[in-house]
C-alpha cells in the first residue's frame, strides 16, 4: 500500500487547517499511537482514533456536518488515506449527549482513556465533559452504539459517495432501516416487557410513553415499508438520498432529545 506517517501527517494538518479556520469552536481530537511519542505507530495498519464534538445540543446543524463531511472526505483523497480499507475513525458527536452521557457510546473506562491521553488538535477542550456513568444496560448502550453509527454515517457519506456511488442509495437505506427500528430499543430500556415488534407499533407506543409526536419518524416508516425498487429509485437522486441520511439522523435526535428531556439523570 505503501503509506508512511508523512501521509497520515498530512492527513490531520489538512483537517485541522480546515477547522481552525471554518470551525473554531468544534472540538478535533485524537487519541492513540498516532498522537503519543511511544513509537507503536503502523502506517497502513494501526488505527487513527479521534473524535469531532459539536458545540451544539443533541439536534445538531446538519448543514456544517455536512460541510464537515466534505472538509473529512478532501483531506482522506488529498492525504492519500483514501486507499485504506479501514479508514481514520473519527466519532461524531455533541456536548449535550456527552454531558448526560447515557448515549455516549464510550465505556467509562474508554473514557478515561480519552481525558488522560486524548489530544485536541483544534478548538475549544471538550473532553473533560465526557460524563463516565456506570452501570448502564446493556439495552442503552445499544442504543449509544447505533445512535453514534448513524451520525458517523452523515460524517462519512461524502467519502462513502466519493468511493462507491453506486451503492450510495444501499448506504442510505441501511441507515433508514436502523432509524425506523430505534424505537423498539428505546422501549426496551423503558421497559422489556413493553417491545412491540411491529415498526409502526413501536413507534405509537414510544409516542404514548415520551408524550411526543414523531412525524419524520412516520415519513421514514412509510418510504422504508414500499417495495424496494421505489425506495432505490427514489434515492437514486443523489441530493435526495443525501438530505434523506441527514433527515435519518435528525429524526433519532430528535427521539433523543425527547427521551432524556422526560427521563431526567
Amino acid at each position: 500500500m505503501n503509506l508512511e506517517k508523512e501521509n497520515y501527517d498530512k492527513f490531520l494538518k489538512l483537517l485541522v487547517r480546515e477547522f481552525s479556520e471554518k470551525y473554531p469552536n468544534v472540538c478535533l481530537f485524537g487519541y492513540g499511537s498516532l498522537f503519543n511519542s511511544n513509537g507503536r505507530f503502523n502506517p497502513g495498519i494501526s488505527d487513527i482514533d479521534g473524535g469531532i464534538i459539536l458545540d451544539s445540543g443533541v439536534i445538531t446543524p446538519k448543514n456544517e456536518i455536512l460541510k464537515i463531511s466534505r472538509a473529512y472526505s478532501r483531506a482522506l483523497r488529498k492525504s492519500g488515506l483514501v486507499k485504506l480499507r479501514n479508514r481514520p475513525d473519527f466519532n461524531l458527536m455533541d456536548r449535550c449527549t456527552n454531558q448526560d452521557g447515557r448515549f455516549l457510546s464510550y465505556r467509562k473506562t474508554y473514557i478515561e482513556h480519552i481525558k488522560k491521553f486524548g489530544m485536541v488538535l483544534s478548538g475549544p477542550n471538550y473532553l473533560g465533559e465526557m460524563s463516565e456513568l456506570e452501570d448502564r444496560e446493556e439495552s442503552l448502550i445499544d442504543a449509544a452504539f447505533v445512535f453514534r453509527s448513524l451520525r458517523n454515517k452523515v460524517l462519512n457519506c461524502y467519502d462513502i459517495l466519493s468511493c462507491d456511488s453506486e451503492r450510495f442509495s444501499e448506504f442510505v437505506v441501511g441507515s433508514m432501516n436502523k432509524v425506523s427500528k430505534f424505537p423498539k430499543k428505546l422501549l426496551e430500556i423503558v421497559d422489556a416487557n413493553t417491545i412491540e415488534i411491529d415498526r409502526l407499533k413501536s413507534q405509537n407506543k414510544l409516542e404514548e410513553v415520551l408524550e411526543t409526536e414523531f412525524p419524520m419518524l412516520s415519513f421514514i416508516n412509510q418510504l422504508v415499508l414500499k417495495p424496494s425498487k421505489k425506495i432505490y429509485k427514489f434515492l437514486s437522486d443523489r441530493e435526495k438520498a443525501i438530505h434523506s441520511l441527514g433527515y435519518s439522523l435528525e429524526t433519532v435526535e430528535i427521539i433523543v432529545n425527547a427521551f432524556l428531556k422526560k427521563f431526567l439523570r
